[in-house]
């Protein structure tokens, strides 16, 4: 029997799909100086905005996805989902692991993935650093300038929040310690790119 909705789906939203593309490829040639002036300030607010609006997109998705979910128990080593961090394994066994001169006992290091985890969900996925999104893309390629300029990007807004006592999406204590946890995974990821780099 044919699936009306799956098709009507499948046909309207891959249109969507590359009409989308079509028009970030034009947006790309906007990059063009001989052509075109712009500032580095013109082109963190364009992407921003573009970044802010694909995680409400993927969040709606998502919302969609868990309605049809049979909810089950299961141990945390076997689940994966959306809402893992990116190497998240390797982040606590950094964290835990005996090599490293600031290790973490196992529930803390838990506590410092959940924390990273939520302010990823609660701040920067509303104001455009949605890092679960973007931080794969920069680690595969090796773009260590891009992976600073993210991380500084995200430690000044949490600084910011904290120092304007902005309790807007989380309060202050957690605010304060998304930042710690943020220090440390940008610590793991820099290192993570450092040896494949050697």
């Amino acid at each position: 029997m044919t699936n009306i909705k799956r098709e009507r789906f499948v046909k309207v939203a891959a249109a969507r799909v590359t009409k989308t593309l079509e028009m970030l490829r034009l947006l790309k040639n906007c990059s063009n100086r001989a052509n075109y002036d712009y500032t580095e300030q013109d082109v963190d607010q364009m992407f921003a905005e573009i970044d802010k609006v694909l995680c409400e997109a993927r969040e709606a998705y998502d919302k969609g996805l868990s309605k049809n979910k049979s909810y089950k128990f299961t141990f945390m080593e076997n689940k994966k989902s959306v809402s893992s961090l990116f190497l998240e394994d390797r982040f606590l066994g950094w964290l835990v692991s005996p090599d490293n001169p600031k290790r973490l006992a196992l529930e803390s290091a838990e506590s410092y993935v959940s924390n990273v985890k939520s302010v990823n969900k609660k701040l920067f996925c509303k104001t455009g650093y949605d890092m679960l999104a973007m931080l794969p893309g920069f680690v595969e390629t090796g773009n260590a300038e891009k992976i600073d300029e993210m991380f500084e990007a995200m430690d000044g807004k949490l600084t910011e929040r904290i120092s304007e006592k902005n309790e807007a999406e989380m309060p202050l204590g957690s605010l304060n310690n998304a930042r710690t946890a943020l220090r440390r995974y940008a610590e793991f990821v820099k290192a993570l790119i450092g040896n494949s780099q050697e």
